[in-house]
């Protein structure tokens, strides 16, 4: 019985190692990358409206060509000086050297 217990101690011991170590890495990765993470797959825009009016109908699209153009998201309406955040992408962009473009739609 007391062998059983030393193994289940041990047992017990390593898992909170390996686990301490896991969210050591964890957290590291996430303070070196800061505060937007790397996502694999989309991004995350950081949106301020300076000017004194509001913004509606406000459309993120980055360029996969010179003519195709994959929509990031879309604000309905961004009162002066709100801030807020797109994240995400449903399509994976390669390039590290992408172009982000803003197009008001106008009704």
């Amino acid at each position: 019985m007391k062998k059983r217990y030393i193994a289940l101690l041990i047992a017990f011991a390593i898992v909170m190692k390996v686990i301490c170590v896991y969210l050591f890495f964890f957290f590291w990765e996430m303070k070196v990358q800061g505060e937007y993470r790397k996502y694999d797959k989309g991004v995350t825009i950081e949106v301020n409206n300076l000017s004194n009016q509001s913004l509606p109908d406000l459309i993120f699209s980055y360029s996969v060509n010179q003519t195709d153009f994959k929509e990031v998201g879309t604000i309905k309406s961004l009162k002066a000086g709100e801030t807020t955040q797109i994240t995400g992408c449903s399509e994976e962009i390669i390039s590290s050297d992408t172009s982000l473009y803003c197009i008001r739609k106008l009704i």
